[in-house]
């Protein structure tokens, strides 16, 4: 407070400046603090209490000096400041290897890798802090392991908190848009480091808290990895929700509809954050169902002028249709016992499973464009009949052989759907007696359906 607090009549120009006033004051006050801890705590070494302050003290100020230092001035505090942080970090180290406490050694790896933490954030790029301090989470996780300390836990979930929300909003920061870090733009290293770092400090942790807290942190630096990577790479930056492209539209379904099942399916695998699992897995799948219904109208290629591609099956439709109705199985198979929830995805399923279909059997005959206002030829009217005809027969067969009454309803529904086109589409242009016969063929169908139905009605009441 009395650093930050106080009037500041530096001139920034001035290359000594860092010895001035409030600077000069708080080099001072790390001398001061610094000393009077090691001292005391030499003095009397069961309070831990001067060991913190000595370890402490020089992160502390030199970061609230940073605080008050106009951007354009720190490039010329650095040196003077690592230099410090540095020196009382190898200081820190060196007292560390010659107390016997694992308490006192436990506080000295703590300042001195603080220490470091912030020298190297002055010497990089600012997205180093972050990694800096998830390797802290590693190193202090690696110690407690070792020595088998007995240690208050929230302070490294609190600092494991402050990085996910540090990384859950750099991306939409103007300062770290374009920034780069060995080379290539920081999210490509920054998020797979800092998920390694937490996966690997889980692995030391015994207390179930905590590791699961750390796998936590693991599974959202891959979720902000996928989601923010896929935009960038498309469109060269991180996804403007309120303006998306239609190929981020499809990615971000895929993605967060993947994220939510696994996030749903992590809550079978632990007691404590279960409800924090399902309330993030829900949110995700909401999210994705929303882009999903949106696929149904302004981002569906049978209304709008979407380009799909032109190989036959590795397309957007894949993505747009194909992975959504998986991942809706996928979420029907996790919800088995909500009841309602689990009927929803089903349907949902089904209806992008017909949706790709139907689009795939366009595109075969219309291109890289399948809107519905563009001309249909009769071959590919006859194409839908033959495949739907050949998947209804298959549901058919797949039911009876597995005697599951819904699929042998399902597969003759298609069956009969496929004969009422056939009738009613495909042959409207016939005329005079071929049309007659049509009509009596579709009769026909139609008591056969019927009789197909009442025989498998009835198949399971007759088996022993």
């Amino acid at each position: 407070c009395l650093l930050t607090g106080q009037y500041n009549a530096v001139d920034y120009s001035e290359q000594l400046f860092v010895f001035r006033q409030n600077y000069g004051a708080g080099l001072f006050f790390i001398a001061l603090f610094a000393g009077y801890g090691f001292l005391f705590g030499r003095k009397y070494p069961k309070r831990l209490g001067f060991a913190l302050t000595a370890s402490l003290s020089s992160f502390v100020i030199i970061s609230c000096l940073y605080v008050i230092t106009p951007d354009h001035a720190l490039m010329t505090a650095y040196p003077v400041w690592c230099f410090v942080l540095l020196a009382l970090s190898a200081g820190l180290f060196k007292l560390s290897l010659n107390s016997t406490n694992p308490m006192r050694v436990f506080i000295y790896w703590l300042g001195g890798n603080a220490n470091i933490s912030l020298a190297l954030t002055m010497l990089l790029e600012g997205s180093s802090l972050t990694l800096a301090l998830a390797a802290q989470v590693l190193l202090i996780s690696f110690y407690v392991n070792k020595q088998s300390l007995s240690i208050p836990t929230w302070p490294l979930k609190g600092l494991v908190g402050a990085l996910l929300v540090r990384l859950s909003f750099a991306p939409w920061s103007t300062d770290y848009s374009d920034a780069l870090l060995l080379g290539v733009h920081w999210s490509l290293v920054v998020y797979p480091v800092c998920a390694c770092l937490f996966y690997f400090a889980a692995r030391h942790w015994q207390q179930q808290s905590v590791r699961v807290w750390l796998e936590g942190a693991t599974l959202h630096c891959i979720a902000l990895f996928i989601t923010t990577e896929t935009s960038y790479q498309l469109v060269g930056h991180y996804p403007d929700f309120e303006s998306l492209s239609v190929y981020e539209h499809i990615l971000l379904t895929c993605n967060w509809g993947i994220l939510g099942c696994v996030y749903l399916l992590r809550s079978r695998f632990t007691a404590q954050l279960a409800k924090l699992y399902q309330v993030a897995g829900f949110a995700l799948l909401t999210l994705s169902g929303l882009l999903i219904l949106k696929s149904f109208t302004a981002v569906n290629p049978f209304f709008e002028p979407i380009n799909i591609g032109s190989w036959p099956i590795i397309n957007w439709l894949l993505l747009l249709w194909l992975v959504p109705a998986c991942i809706a199985i996928w979420a029907s198979q996790l919800t088995q016992s909500q009841y309602y929830l689990q009927k929803l995805f089903t349907a949902l399923a089904g209806v992008m499973s017909v949706l790709y279909i139907n689009a795939e059997i366009r595109h075969n005959w219309q291109g890289e464009f399948i809107n519905i206002a563009l001309p249909t030829s009769d071959a590919e009217l006859y194409s839908y009949s033959l495949v739907w005809l050949v998947i209804g027969a298959l549901v058919v067969v797949v039911g009876q052989l597995r005697t599951i009454t819904v699929l042998q309803k399902l597969g003759l529904g298609l069956l009969a759907l496929v004969v009422l086109k056939v009738f009613l589409i495909d042959m409207a242009n016939l005329t005079g007696l071929l049309r007659a016969i049509s009509f009596i063929g579709l009769g026909l169908s139609l008591v056969a359906l019927s009789w197909l139905f009442q025989k498998f009605k009835a198949k399971p009441t007759a088996l022993p």
